[in-house]
Order: structure tokens, then C-alpha cells, then sequence
């Protein structure tokens, strides 16, 4: 992928990650990272334009709702289970991030033990679900 493509993902939209896993590139939402493993939404294999549509809603929802610590599956529950079956795992050691944000769960639980409070903030111009 080109330079130019990045910088057109990456100014629509912050919450994709884009990396490198061996030979491949990779675009999606990270759900959670740790010493280990990776696992990653994969934009790419999501099958329909109205799905990958509806993926980049609620990937804006998450984003812009949240105070983006918490996985996007955990933050949206119901409204992501379709996207469930295009979750991958990576190991951590290969995975290469090019752009994009890491939601860590472990790192959310270091933080919060140091401030002792996540706050939620509701997009109130987004309609109800």
C-alpha cells in the first residue's frame, strides 16, 4: 500500500491500526494487545461493502463514545458480535504497527489502578441505536 493510501486512512479514520504481519499488510481495529498476542479486526476480509460500512460506523461510534481504553467489543457488545468471526491473532514479537492506535487491556488495568477512574463520554449527536 502506498504512503498516500496510509495518509488517507489515517486522517478519516484514527481508530484503524495498520501493520505488517510477515509479508502482509494488514488494516483494522485492534481489540486488544499484550506481550504476547494481537487481535486484531481485519477490515480486509470483512466479505460486503455494506459491512465494511457498518464496521467503520461503529469503529467511529467506539472512537469518538469512548475514552478508547476499553475494546471496541467490550464498549459496543451486541452491535459488534457480527464482526466476531473476523477477529485475528497475531503474535506480538512479528507484528509490526505502521499507524494507528493499541488498545491494551493490561495497560488499561496499570493506568487505572494510578487514577482510579474511566470515564464514558456519549456522542449525544449520534441517534440511539
Amino acid at each position: 500500500m502506498s504512503d498516500d493510501v496510509y495518509l488517507q486512512l489515517a486522517t478519516k479514520y484514527k481508530f484503524l491500526t495498520i501493520a505488517e504481519y510477515g509479508e502482509q499488510e494488514f488494516i483494522g481495529i485492534v481489540q486488544n494487545c499484550n506481550n504476547q498476542i494481537v487481535s486484531m479486526y481485519d477490515l480486509q476480509s470483512i466479505p460486503t461493502k455494506e459491512l465494511r460500512q457498518k464496521f467503520l460506523e461503529l469503529g467511529h461510534r467506539w472512537w469518538f463514545e469512548s475514552n478508547r481504553m476499553i475494546p471496541i467489543n467490550i464498549f459496543l457488545k451486541q452491535d459488534f458480535a457480527p464482526f466476531r468471526m473476523f477477529l485475528r491473532t497475531f503474535t506480538r514479537k512479528e507484528f509490526n504497527v505502521l499507524y494507528g492506535p493499541m488498545t491494551s487491556l493490561q495497560e488499561m488495568l496499570q493506568r487505572r489502578a494510578k487514577r482510579k477512574m474511566v470515564q464514558l463520554v456519549r456522542d449525544l449527536d449520534q441517534p440511539a441505536a
